[in-house]
């Protein structure tokens, strides 16, 4: 009953957003996500990039659980939470690049909250 709930809040809160999202599109996807192919878990372990995963926290939409999960099955991942909701990059735009920033660089570039990341 849960996986169904869930679905359903994926559709509300997709279609009820401020983007125009393709109705039949967001259908077929929750539907695939309430039977999701069992690969999907068994392919996690065969990434072989560091992952960064980046969760809204408690207002987000998103069961963080899942992400936990998704984490756990990635042989080289870190979560993150930045409580933000779904659009942490958005709701919390200077902690979001902090996080961010040094992960897709290397730790070579901080984000020093000047409207983004440092002149390189």
């Amino acid at each position: 009953m849960r996986r169904y709930a869930d679905a359903l809040i994926m559709e509300v809160a997709a279609l009820a957003g401020r983007k125009k999202f393709d109705p039949k599109m967001v259908w077929k996807v929750s539907r695939e996500l309430l039977k999701p192919n069992p690969q999907w878990w068994n392919g996690c372990a065969r990434m072989a990039m560091p992952v960064l995963i980046i969760g809204g926290g408690k207002s987000s939409y998103l069961r963080q659980d899942r992400l936990r999960d998704v984490a756990k099955a990635l042989p080289d991942a870190s979560l993150t939470t930045i409580e933000g909701g779904h659009r942490t990059h958005i709701t919390k735009g200077d902690e979001f690049c902090d996080v961010a920033v040094p992960f897709l660089t290397n730790g070579r570039h901080i984000n020093r909250r000047h409207n983004g990341v440092q002149d390189m």
